[in-house]
């Protein structure tokens, strides 16, 4: 059930643009994963943007960092529902 409920393996449903974030430094769920949707959303021909939070856990980054992802997911909404 996992397995097909990944989104990785969804990408062809996604319609709308994708803005993925995601800390280096993340126990709870590996770089890797965000990685692996990124290759293949790309690969479908998907509009994705990713950001690699460097020395950041799973949401645990700057105050900085927090206002420039935050200023980017407006100008993706502002893109996604003009």
């Amino acid at each position: 059930m996992l397995e097909a409920a990944s989104p990785r393996r969804r990408v062809s449903e996604i319609q709308c643009p994708v803005f993925l974030v995601h800390g280096t430094d993340d126990w709870i769920v590996p770089v890797e994963q965000t990685r692996r949707l990124n290759a293949a959303l790309r690969g479908a021909g998907k509009r994705v943007e990713f950001v690699e939070v460097n020395d950041a856990g799973h949401g645990d980054w700057e105050d900085d960092k927090e206002q420039e992802l935050l200023e980017r997911y407006i100008r993706l909404l502002k893109t996604a529902f003009a």
